[in-house]
């Protein structure tokens, strides 16, 4: 019979059976109880169909009683709330027929003035542009299948947290538990005193799916890391969190999987045809923010159907169109969301990819059906847009996304992804309310809603990212932030300003189509961006870097010459710090271009610490070759000696200061001593002697002839595993050497097995056959070469068998 263990500092009880087991067997052990009969071993509580709860509310309809809608709107709650103030207009500009051929050019023209209030309007001069082709004429009504999110209006404010209906879900689940009465009185459980968050508990361990896999895995430090949470003794830590899971949250889980299997079943059946032209799922991480804050999935709709829907639910808030005056709406709109006294939920057909739906614009306009600039399919990368530099789409930014809204469906506060400019076109019906903070105020707006609602930011500081959030304009106004405001009719567009706030809603049933770009105007705001996405590791939408490159490196105007003389060298010197610090402070020598790297593999790179995007350069270790981290991080990427790693690069320093030259930078402004001059820090370099590493003198001409360098080769250099373990070397200026000592790794010459174990003979850029080096394979990570080395073995014609050598009394074919 086993033997159970006794309680002690060593042993740790299962919360299932509660016998005693040591720390290295307990995870095994709760693995075999979970698994046992169906998981019915936990003081019997067992999983059960819910209870299918009573209606409340239906779909698309508020829960107003008769009683409401009957007594005036303003009575009750006049001493509670204040209607809307009157606020200023935003511009409205109507260009004439010559003005409006340019789109470009014509934003250009009135940017000084509409850049003030964050928002403008333009007024097409006529419909000629469209040349016949209107939204109904393009997009068919019945076709047109898109699924909603469901928007809780009265929640967009004054909602208790991101858990309540979490914690509401969890209740009404344990309603229907035997026991669960009991369990929910115990509920909020606490550890060290604390009480612990069950939402963000479940929420950590279902991300990396599930009890069963977290215990499988052995993830649980990584779950008291998104928690937050500090403990002197983690195994304790590690002990309470498990069995408060057990206790609270295992079977719901187990339910919750179960339903959505069924709802996912039951979806696939109810799409038949239309599954093909369903929605694309947005980006992973909004969509789990916005089901944070009470954004879910709603129903399948057609254009036809969802207008049905839609005309239904106006006509119960505004029985005729003379109720439904603008003014009236937004009053309505505003009450409840600040008084929250009636649940109201809408559905919103938000972010839908056009290359997954259609367009309200012709989607490839040819010579002859070519409407105009203004289709918004083309506007991004018209030639005056600085997204025409970059050959990807992006969903949304460089491709336009479709939203077809009904009354009260709102789109938060938010600035556009990397502060960028935003056009949005109302191909049809009820008009939009827009309000706009200019970017000059941004600071301004995100104290106001940090002090509006702070309970919300402390549970989730990246708030302002996540268009769930709606404050009135009266609370901005009252503290002094500028709002401006204007009525979007059919037909006409709305243009958003870099880093300018701005949020609206739907009158009723309407259509819309939207789209980012950037004109030069825009850079300041991009480098802005990125370097705030990356202090919060939030990915960007596109690559700054990338962009400048390639804008230096083709025909561009002189305006946007002048702007690269400014951002080009603070790429430049950012670029170049970062190198002499990984190369010359930290001792990685080994260098490979990204095109020699990647082979077929040309997508983009991003850090996995801070989300930024590695076009320049990246460092990867072979024991991880599809781990890559921005030179920042370096101390992040694994364990191993910075020797073993490679740096990744795209250009060369030289190839960056013809990039300058090119622009008008003089070379005195190019050199590397000018940028590191002005540098706060500077990082030590590795000197002459066992590796030492020391203060940073520049080295002096005078210097240099005291001084007898030994040779330093390749060869050299992977005997002794890199720079920082040869001794007797004097090194040359880092200014210098990060420029000229680069050690690129050119091709992959031939193969052999040595000591059971693969090595590659590898040619350096610059250095003659004779200095080739083999290098174990564990230590290499090029997939790109490794595969073109194995395809050109492949493609060879066949003949005899290839010959042996021997090599250390091993036989070894190449």
């Amino acid at each position: 019979m086993e033997e159970v263990k006794k309680p002690s500092p060593h042993t740790l009880s299962c919360p299932v059976c509660l016998d005693y087991w040591s720390l290295q067997e307990i995870d095994s052990h709760i693995m075999g109880c979970v698994g046992k009969e169906g998981d019915k071993s936990l003081k019997g509580l067992k999983v059960l169909p819910p209870k299918q709860p009573t209606p409340s509310k239906k779909e698309g309809v508020s829960t107003r009683s008769a009683a409401k809608r009957d007594q005036d709107p303003n009575e009750a709650e006049a001493k509670t709330w204040q209607k809307v103030p009157d606020l200023p207009k935003a511009p409205t500009f109507y260009p004439t027929e010559e003005e409006f051929r340019d789109p470009m050019k014509y934003i250009a023209s009135i940017q000084d003035e509409a850049v003030q209030y964050g928002i403008c309007k333009i007024v097409p001069p006529s419909d000629k542009w469209l040349q016949g082709k209107p939204f109904s004429k393009v997009v068919s009504q019945k076709n047109f299948v898109f699924q909603t999110k469901l928007q809780n209006i009265h929640q967009l404010q004054t909602r208790v947290g991101p858990s309540a209906k979490f914690m509401d879900d969890l209740f009404d689940w344990l309603d229907t538990q035997k026991g669960g009465a009991a369990l929910k009185a115990t509920i909020p459980p606490l550890i060290d005193g604390e009480e612990l968050d069950l939402y963000r508990l479940y929420n950590a361990i279902t991300a990396r799916g599930g009890l069963q896999n977290v215990i499988r895995t052995r993830t649980w430090k990584d779950v008291i890391r998104e928690l937050k949470m500090e403990s002197p003794d983690e195994s304790m830590l590690i002990y309470q969190l498990r069995a408060h899971y057990f206790k609270y949250l295992y079977h719901f889980e187990l339910a919750q999987k179960q339903k959505k299997e069924e709802e996912m079943s039951a979806m696939t059946m109810s799409r038949g045809k239309s599954e093909k032209k369903g929605s694309k799922n947005d980006k992973k991480q909004s969509k789990e923010e916005e089901e944070d804050f009470g954004y879910h999935d709603g129903k399948m709709f057609t254009l036809t159907s969802f207008k049905k829907m839609a005309n239904t639910f106006k006509k119960k808030w505004f029985p005729s169109e003379e109720l439904a005056k603008p003014n009236t709406v937004e009053n309505a709109y505003w009450k409840i969301v600040e008084t929250s006294d009636e649940t109201v939920q809408v559905h919103y057909g938000s972010d839908l990819d056009v290359t997954m739906h259609g367009s309200g614009f012709i989607m490839e306009p040819t010579e002859e059906r070519h409407t105009s600039g203004w289709n918004l399919n083309i506007f991004p990368k018209l030639p005056d847009s600085l997204l025409s530099y970059l050959d990807e789409s992006t969903a949304g930014v460089s491709a336009p996304m479709m939203y077809i809204g009904m009354l009260f469906s709102t789109f938060c506060w938010h600035t556009e992804d990397n502060y960028l400019f935003s056009i949005n076109y109302l191909h049809e019906g009820a008009s939009k309310t827009w309000y706009g903070v200019p970017g000059s105020k941004a600071e301004m707006f995100e104290a106001v809603m940090q002090k509006t609602v702070p309970e919300l930011f402390k549970t989730n500081p990246d708030l302002l990212y996540q268009l769930v959030t709606m404050i009135s304009p009266r609370i901005l106004v009252d503290n002094n932030v500028p709002v401006y405001s204007f009525l979007q009719e059919a037909g006409q567009f709305v243009i958003t300003f870099p880093k300018a706030y701005h949020a609206g809603f739907s009158h009723g049933f309407n259509c819309a189509e939207s789209t980012n770009f950037a004109l030069e105007e825009w850079l300041p705001f991009g480098r802005e961006s990125t370097e705030k996405y990356r202090q919060r590791s939030r990915s960007s939408v596109l690559s700054l870097d990338k962009l400048l490159c390639n804008a230096a490196s083709q025909p561009h105007s002189q305006t946007l010459n002048d702007r690269l003389k400014e951002e080009l060298p603070i790429m430049r010197r950012d670029e170049c710090y970062l190198r002499e610090k990984v190369l010359s402070k930290e001792g990685t020598w080994k260098c490979i271009q990204f095109s020699t790297y990647e082979g077929k593999d040309t997508t983009a790179k991003e850090c996995t610490v801070c989300k930024y995007d590695c076009y320049l350069s990246a460092l990867v270790c072979p024991c991880s070759p599809n781990k890559f981290v921005c030179l920042r991080h370096s101390e992040n990427l694994c364990e191993c000696p910075a020797t073993r790693r490679i740096l990744l690069f795209r250009y060369r320093l030289m190839d960056l200061d013809e990039m300058l030259r090119s622009v008008g930078v003089p070379p005195s402004e190019t050199s590397l001593s000018t940028l590191f001059d002005n540098s706060q820090c500077k990082a030590p370099i590795s000197h002459s002697g066992k590796g030492h590493t020391g203060q940073h003198h520049p080295t002096t001409p005078e210097d240099k002839s005291k001084t007898s360098p030994k040779k330093c080769t390749i060869k050299s250099l992977a005997r002794n595993g890199g720079i920082k373990r040869m001794e007797g070397i004097t090194y040359l200026d880092p200014k210098e050497e990060i420029n000229e000592g680069l050690f690129v790794i050119e091709s992959i010459v031939d193969s052999r097995t040595q000591n059971d174990k693969l090595e590659y003979l590898l040619k350096w850029e610059g250095y003659p056959q004779n200095e080739a080096t083999w290098e174990k394979a564990e230590d290499f990570a090029c997939p790109g070469l490794v595969d073109q080395f194995e395809e050109k073995h492949k493609r060879k014609a066949p003949g005899p068998k290839r010959s042996t050598r021997t090599t250390k009394g091993k036989r070894v074919r190449y």
